[in-house]
C-alpha cells in the first residue's frame, strides 16, 4: 500500500479523489464547465479501473471551486458519466454541500430559495 493510499483512506476504506491535479484552474469555475466535466469524468473512469484492481472504492471530493465540479448538477453528470455507482461515490464537507445548495458558483443550479434565511423563525422554502 502506497503512502498516498495510507494517508487518504477514510474509515470506510474509500479513497478520496479530487480534480486538483487535472490542470483545471481554480477560481475559473464559470469557464468551460462542459469540457472540465468531461475531463473529470474521463479521469474518474480511469481511476475507478485502477481502484478496482486493488479492491478499493473511490469518493469524488465535492469541491465547488473546480470548474466542472462547481455545482451539484455537474457532479451528478460526473457520477452518471462514470456509471460505476458501486465503485465511485461522492463526499463533501458541510460547507461545500451548503454552497452547492445555495448555488454559490452556479446560480442556475441553486436548490435553496434566493430568500433563504438562517433564522429559524423566518426560514423560507423555495
Amino acid at each position: 500500500m502506497s503512502h498516498w493510499t495510507k494517508t487518504t483512506l477514510t474509515w470506510h476504506s474509500t479513497v478520496r479523489h479530487s480534480a486538483d491535479r487535472l490542470g483545471l484552474q481554480r477560481g475559473r469555475v464559470g469557464q468551460r464547465p462542459r469540457g472540465n466535466t468531461r475531463k473529470i469524468t474521463q479521469t474518474s473512469r480511469e481511476a475507478v479501473k485502477a481502484a478496482q484492481d486493488f479492491g478499493e472504492r473511490l469518493a469524488a471530493e465535492g469541491e465547488i471551486y473546480w470548474g466542472g465540479m462547481h455545482s451539484w448538477r455537474y457532479m451528478l453528470q460526473v457520477l452518471e458519466g462514470v456509471g460505476q455507482p458501486r465503485w465511485l461515490g461522492f463526499q463533501a464537507d458541510l460547507a461545500h454541500t451548503l454552497l452547492y445548495l445555495l448555488g454559490y458558483n452556479a446560480p442556475e443550479h441553486r436548490i435553496a430559495s434566493q430568500r433563504f434565511c438562517w433564522e429559524p423563525e423566518v426560514f423560507t422554502r423555495p
